[in-house]
């Protein structure tokens, strides 16, 4: 039960109730360590709570330790949930700082010690606007010699000062070398679908192109004149979008035997100057956003061929605010699930749904959840000639060290997170303009790392914006033309009708 009582903490924690689709027991899961607490430290509970009084400072280190087993782990991600109640007393210059620690030493047998006091894995947002303020931390021992069979792990704070709290019974370990779990079936591939009436016609082409997956945006186009601000007027749009996708884009789909990506992309309330949605910082815009996937999971429930509901397109935050991109996106799961206990929820990270940040990004407390992530990277060269930015980056450029293995570095942190949780794994958007030199072999280089690690995958777009239409072809936008054979198209269609495996 330690996985579900960890979701249920984490739900509490963000204003939620234990709702449908919790994560199933891990029975896989090693016994949580016994922790000895340290310093001014408690623990209550499963609990560590290191809480000094206003105006008081205490130094060395307060926490707990524990011995945690190695289990034959060379290369493995620890976490631990983690929560600032009160900030530290400000401090003179020459005083010791008071930090988090959260550390491992592992001993090679009849050799070495090797302390490993890991790093904290940057907050998903600059002021820690992450689930309770989980944090994560990689411990690599790829290289150690043969080591001991357990290792001592430390949690806790550098000469604390404010309330501090952890939350022991979330800790865990994970070795990143084990095989993917709970990704079954034959990955999906596929093209973003544009905002535009989409004909029969249309539909029988991504047939003949071997689409498996389309995803469908809900997206506040130049046609759709209403202040995003105005929840009525967003409702009664909404209501249209719901309209056209049960009476011609799933239906369509469904007759071809193509899945549908329900995609919210265009949430209540719009977005501030730095780009952040308004609907994290005001209530009555998050209310409205839950509000949003209820209809939507009323209207489509029991709907065949959706492959998922597509939360919030492309997060981004850097603020501290009352809700968070992920406890939002918690709320409408939940919301969801009330209405359809078996629908597929699809979750989004940080930063234009980097896939950097699932470095930081802890998983919905929830079964049944496809993380999802954009691939644009580098963004200079995919979007050059694009409003501000410069052309001239060409792929692949060895100079640069830029080319296959420099992608899958970028991807790594989605990678790993696909290994330590066991999950679903969907790359909604990548493309490279049209104009982009290399652009063929940049898709080609794509698509090969995301079968090789069994992702779903959907190209962006069909016959959206002409710049990505792989049907088009020029030097640059106001130079377009029609094209039914091109190096780009032949790499995607290659990309879909490629013959894939099932994974296990």
């Amino acid at each position: 039960m330690k996985r579900i009582a960890a979701a249920a903490t984490i739900l509490a924690a963000v204003g939620l109730s234990c709702a449908t689709g919790l994560a199933a027991t891990d029975e896989t899961q090693s016994p949580q360590p016994d922790w000895t607490p340290t310093g001014s430290a408690e623990i209550r509970n499963g609990i560590l709570v290191i809480d000094v009084p206003p105006g008081e400072r205490r130094e060395g280190f307060s926490g707990a330790t524990a011995e945690v087993p190695m289990r034959g782990l060379r290369d493995f991600w620890m976490t631990v949930g983690f929560r600032r109640e009160r900030e530290p007393e400000e401090r003179a210059t020459n005083e010791p700082p008071c930090r988090v620690r959260f550390g491992a030493t592992v001993k090679e047998r009849g050799g070495a010690t090797h302390v490993r006091p890991t790093k904290w894995a940057k907050a998903a947002t600059a002021t820690n606007a992450v689930p309770a303020n989980a944090l994560a931390t990689r411990v690599w021992c790829l290289k150690l010699g043969e080591l001991e069979e357990t290792m001592t792990v430390a949690v806790g704070v550098e000469n604390p000062s404010g309330r501090h709290v952890f939350d022991l019974a979330s800790f865990r370990v994970v070795d990143l070398r084990s095989p993917c779990r709970g990704a079954g079936g034959i990955p999906l591939r596929g093209v973003m679908l544009p905002p535009q009436p989409i004909s029969e016609k249309a539909f029988d082409t991504l047939a003949e192109w071997g689409v498996s997956l389309v995803r469908f945006q809900i997206v506040k186009d130049d046609s759709a004149t209403f202040n995003i601000r105005d929840m009525a007027a967003y409702f009664r749009w909404l209501d249209l979008n719901l309209d056209r996708i049960e009476r011609e884009i799933l239906p369509r789909a469904a007759a071809r035997g193509i899945r549908v990506a329900v995609d919210l992309h265009t949430a209540p309330g719009g977005a501030n100057r730095d780009a952040e949605a308004n609907m994290f910082f005001e209530p009555e815009f998050a209310d409205a956003f839950v509000e949003a996937w209820r209809r939507i999971a009323t209207r489509l429930r029991g709907i065949p061929g959706i492959y998922g509901y597509d939360l919030c397109n492309e997060p981004f935050q850097v603020r501290e605010s009352p809700e968070t991109y992920w406890t939002l996106q918690c709320r409408a799961a939940a919301a969801i699930r009330e209405i359809d206990p078996d629908a597929t929820i699809i979750a989004e990270s940080n930063e234009w749904d980097s896939p950097e940040t699932y470095a930081n990004m802890e998983p919905l407390p929830f079964d049944n959840v496809i993380y999802e992530a954009h691939m644009y990277l580098p963004l200079l060269y995919t979007h050059q000639g694009i409003q501000e930015n410069e052309r001239g980056l060409v792929y692949p450029d060895p100079a640069k060290g830029l080319g296959k293995e420099w992608l899958r570095e970028r991807l790594r942190p989605l990678r790993e997170f696909q290994l330590r949780h066991g999950v679903r794994i969907y790359i909604g958007e990548f493309s490279a303009v049209a104009w982009a030199p290399g652009a063929a072999e940049y898709l080609r280089d794509c698509i090969d790392i995301f079968d090789e690690y069994g992702w779903d995958w959907t190209y962006h777009a069909f016959r959206e914006w002409p710049g990505w239409s792989v049907e088009l072809e020029g030097d640059d936008i106001g130079h377009m033309r029609p094209s039914a054979d091109n190096p780009r198209k032949r790499a995607l269609l290659d990309g879909l009708t490629r013959r894939r495996e099932a994974l296990p």
